[in-house]
């Protein structure tokens, strides 16, 4: 159970209770997940991972081409599984765009090094 199948089952779990839902990602969520069809996928390029992150955050190639998308499409709310880019975050906040990381306990480590960070301010916890 990693962080694929928590987000697949909470954008399942928002599109069934009548939110707009649309995934962003540089993997085929559609092939390798459960997706239910009133959830909408919007494949990006492909981006090399990176395999070691600092809690998680990183330098995300494409935060322009999902900042554009978030405005263009008027996004409220943006909910981030387990990586995220702090640049792209703060450009959220001073957009008023809720951002939420959603995490799982096998990353405690993340949480660790955020709240060292200090970035745990810019990301609502739930």
């Amino acid at each position: 159970m990693g962080h694929g199948k928590i987000t697949t089952s909470l954008a399942n779990f928002l599109s069934k209770n009548n939110k707009n839902v649309t995934i962003l990602s540089d993997m085929p969520f559609s092939r390798n997940f459960n997706i239910d069809k009133t959830v909408n996928i919007k494949n990006l390029n492909e981006a090399a991972h990176i395999n070691y992150t600092i809690g998680g955050m990183c330098d995300y190639s494409q935060k322009n081409e999902i900042y554009n998308f978030a405005i263009e499409k008027k996004i409220d709310c943006v909910i981030l599984s387990t990586f995220f880019d702090l640049n792209l975050v703060k450009k959220f906040e001073e957009r008023e765009i809720k951002t939420i990381l959603l995490n799982y306990p096998l990353r405690d480590t993340f949480r660790f090094a955020l709240k060292q960070k200090k970035h745990m301010k810019f990301l609502i916890k739930l």
